[in-house]
């Protein structure tokens, strides 16, 4: 796995209906638009122990916490702070999971794609909600809404993972998290995910006219209108 950004060798669906197909262009335009270094990432590196290594982990982290979320945070303006976040991203090169969330919810609203960020959780099979996993993805606002659903039971719920560079349905990203990317998560065997709903809209709001100002500054986020 690249520690650059997104791969979107990884984004595959095996039906493409359209909004499946959107979220695919989504997926690449993330991983054209933002090449990026994650702390959270790198620090997985078979050398991350290493005191050099872990020095240039920190400087990442740094740098993502003083030079993209900080300003963000302090802009008052909405369209201000969304511009001014993505502007961040690519001067500074550096992203973690909660800001590729955030990259990715401003494309996807912006192309009319309704999504937000849930939370997972860890438990066994026993019904317990188990432990918070400290990572962010994003959920395309499913048909029939839950509060709290088994991830293996959300067989036509679109989670998409911009940090890892894939979307795909919820069951089957459950089992990528235990197997391809078991190094990230580190899951006990047995362990069960479920999802709560949050409708978490990671700090932005995107109105008509954040819609807009993101539209003119960025006109590459915009997907052909030929794909609903």
């Amino acid at each position: 796995m690249d520690v650059c950004g997104v791969n979107s060798n990884n984004i595959y669906f095996t039906s493409k209906t359209p909004p499946k197909r959107k979220v695919e262009m989504i997926c690449r335009i993330m991983a054209k638009e933002f090449p990026v270094v994650s702390g959270t990432k790198a620090a997985e590196f078979a050398h991350s122990e290493n005191p050099v290594f872990k020095k240039v982990i920190e400087k990442i982290n740094e740098i993502i916490s003083d030079k993209i979320r900080d300003p963000f945070w302090a802009c008052k303006d909405n369209s201000e702070r969304i511009l001014t976040f993505i502007q961040n991203v690519k001067n500074f090169h550096c992203a973690n999971c909660a800001d590729f969330a955030k990259l990715c919810s401003i494309i996807c609203h912006t192309n009319g794609v309704e999504v937000t960020q849930p939370r997972i959780f860890a438990g066994t099979d026993g019904g317990e909600l188990g432990e918070l996993v400290d990572h962010a993805v994003l959920m395309i606002k499913p048909e029939k809404n839950f509060v709290y659903k088994k991830m293996s039971e959300l067989k036509d719920v679109i989670i998409i993972d911009p940090w890892l560079g894939f979307a795909d349905f919820a069951d089957r990203v459950e089992r990528r998290f235990m197997s391809e990317y078991s190094n990230f998560f580190k899951f006990p065997e047995g362990t069960k995910l479920r999802i709560i709903n949050m409708t978490d809209d990671c700090g932005i709001r995107m109105t008509p006219e954040t819609i807009n100002t993101v539209k003119q500054n960025y006109p590459q986020f915009v997907i052909n209108n030929e794909i609903n």
